[in-house]
């Protein structure tokens, strides 16, 4: 053997594995500078710019015709859901403004005739303690009362009734 073939790659490996680092940098970097450039033609720049600027206007066009076709397509179902509940739109604005006229008319009147608030408010809870302590009413509740109570024995009675029945299905 006459002598080593120089391979910079395995001195740099070397230089590597023996720990010195600062010889192994140099080695390095002197490898990389060595590498001829390697920079794109101008004609590929211009190509590759013509493509990317097609993309951009294309996705951009894509978007405005998605953005227009979902403003027709809302525009479309608004007009369509007005012309087939239109008739039902009038008539609840026709009842509202009915019924808010009505609203305004009674308060008018009520503010006129002197009417406060809580006199309004007694009458209400008046009327309404008079109908619940209605001896009618209070029949009527006390019968619910009893109904609720006889259905929840009977469903007990029935629930234990089959608790019994399996039980002895499983004895037996």
């Amino acid at each position: 053997m006459a002598g080593k073939l120089h391979d910079p790659a395995r001195e740099w490996l070397e230089a590597e594995q023996a720990g010195r680092d600062e010889l192994a940098e140099a080695m390095f970097a002197g490898s990389l500078a060595g590498l001829p450039a390697c920079e794109p033609s101008s004609g590929f720049v211009a190509r590759a710019a013509r493509v990317a600027w097609r993309r951009r206007r294309r996705r951009l066009m894509v978007g405005r015709l998605a953005r227009t076709a979902a403003a027709l397509l809302a525009g479309t179902l608004v007009a369509g859901a007005a012309y087939g509940f239109g008739w039902l739109a009038f008539d609840l604005v026709a009842r509202g403004s009915a019924l808010l006229a009505d609203v305004l008319v009674w308060m008018a009147a009520s503010v006129t005739a002197g009417v406060r608030w809580w006199v309004v408010a007694g009458e209400v809870g008046s009327t309404v303690a008079g109908v619940l302590a209605a001896p009618g009413t209070a029949a009527i509740v006390l019968a619910l009362e009893l109904l609720a109570a006889t259905a929840i024995y009977g469903f007990d009675r029935l629930l234990r009734n089959g608790r019994q029945h399996e039980e002895r299905e499983v004895r037996a």
